[in-house]
């Protein structure tokens, strides 16, 4: 069982290598230093807290089918307006290149999560399973002196 500080270790990590990635791959797109990666990253995940639950909220009718598309374009113009707030820590030169790190981005922080062991919630949601089908065939009952609470 992995600790607390080292899951956020790796939650911390993974966007930050995920942009030295992008950087490394797509041209045109250029990170200095690692305390710059590490302000992209920090600039990146705050405007990815704001602007994607906005757009959900919406409730666009075509979700599924343009939800994807939408999420890569947020991505891509969220890269560019970090690059236009601080030239010194990421720079994008067009949005074609913004959409393109985007896109490697998604996909190096898909496998970077694998990696890293960073998305556990299907770990989570077994536990519950397993709780409650102990609970449902009588060998745990729920009581007042018993933590009841999975996980």
């Amino acid at each position: 069982m992995e600790s607390a500080g080292a899951a956020l270790s790796a939650v911390a990590r993974t966007p930050l290598v995920a942009v030295f990635v992008a950087a490394a791959i797509v041209p045109h797109v250029s990170v200095g230093s690692f305390a710059d990666a590490l302000a992209a990253a920090v600039l990146i995940a705050a405007l990815n807290a704001v602007l994607p639950p906005l757009v959900a909220a919406l409730r666009l009718p075509f979700t599924l089918l343009l939800g994807f598309v939408l999420v890569l374009v947020l991505d891509a113009l969220m890269l560019l307006l970090a690059s236009h707030i601080s030239t010194r820590t990421i720079r994008v030169d067009s949005f074609g290149w913004a959409l393109l790190a985007s896109i490697v981005i998604a996909a190096a922080m898909l496998v970077l999560e694998v990696i890293f062991g960073v998305d556990d919630d299907d770990t989570y949601s077994l536990r519950v399973i397993r709780r409650i089908a102990r609970w449902r065939t009588g060998r745990a009952r729920p009581s007042i002196s018993r933590n009841t609470i999975p996980g």
